[in-house]
This record gives C-alpha cells, structure tokens and sequence, in this order.
C-alpha cells in the first residue's frame, strides 16, 4: 500500500479559489455550530459591530 504524496503548500496557498472555498466552509460550520449551540456570534454591519442571535443566523451554501 503507498502512501498518498501531500501537496505542496505553497501550490495549495497560491490557488485562490481553493483558499476562498476553504475559508468558506470555516465559516459556514462555525456559523452552523453557534446556531446549533444557540450561541450568537458578532458581526460588522455598516461599520457597528452588532450581536447576531442563532435564530437570526443564515448560513448560505458553499460550492464545493
């Protein structure tokens, strides 16, 4: 059996779109754990910073 060879990271850091998904998906799950949790999280809308309840929380699809 071969071990699978592991990408080189400086490859995987100048795909963009790779990173921009990646990020993404970070912020997706953590957004979907507060919710679950009924945790609310922080955001920045129209320069205040502003406290989000879980019911309040939207998580949009992310491309795969």
């Amino acid at each position: 059996m071969s071990v699978p060879e592991k990408p080189d990271i400086s490859e995987v850091f100048a795909d963009n779109e790779r990173v921009g998904r990646a990020l993404a998906r970070g912020v997706r799950d953590a957004l979907a754990m507060h919710k679950a949790l009924g945790n609310p999280v922080v955001e920045c809308r129209d320069g205040e910073i502003i406290w989000v309840q879980p019911e309040d929380i939207s998580i949009s699809e992310v491309d795969e």
